[in-house]
């Protein structure tokens, strides 16, 4: 857009597209992928008013700090499609409850609550087998930990496991201290 100044007539504006390409005709594509997702990670994108580009530039200048900014902010775990993602340990109650303490990788900017993608998306695996939650709520959320109280069903009592989500390209658990 090199030149353009957009603004200056009804219907301006910069809109981009990303496309991935599953044949030379793209109308037979779109209607082709239906719902499937894609997913496309972006980085080093810096957007800015008036007609001179300045040096890309971060917060910080490092991209480690950049990932702990971020995740003061939200944090997602899963989405892989050939393993599980562990969460933390968890501590099996009764033989319907158990219990994961999670201290988070980075203090959250307030205390966090929690987005999954289904229930059933995240288990507790122990020495006798794995269960699906049925349930899940936060015990305790602070910025630097949390507590789960998590419901399901055959578990033995008094042992440990892990609580995890399980493999899946689309499940995911996350946590969330937006503004």
């Amino acid at each position: 857009i090199s030149g353009k100044t957009l603004g200056t007539s009804n219907g301006d504006s910069l809109t981009t597209t990303l496309f991935v390409s599953a044949g030379s005709n793209y109308n037979t594509f779109a209607s082709s992928i239906g719902n499937q997702n894609n997913t496309f990670s972006l980085w080093g994108v810096q957007v800015e008013a008036g007609s001179t580009a300045t040096p890309f530039q971060t917060a910080t200048g490092n991209k480690g700090t950049e990932l702990e900014l971020c995740q003061r902010y939200y944090q997602r775990y899963g989405m892989n499609a050939s393993q599980a993602t562990p969460i933390s340990v968890a501590f099996l109650q009764s033989t319907t409850d158990a219990s994961a303490s999670m201290a988070l990788p980075v203090t959250m900017r307030a205390a966090p609550s929690y987005g999954v993608s289904a229930a059933a998306d995240v288990v507790v695996v122990w020495s006798a087998g794995t269960s699906a939650t049925s349930s899940l709520s936060l015990d305790l959320s602070s910025p630097s930990g949390i507590l789960f109280r998590i419901t399901t069903s055959g578990l033995t009592t008094g042992q440990a496991g892990r609580f995890q989500v399980a493999a899946g390209a689309t499940k995911f658990f996350e946590l969330i201290a937006e503004i």
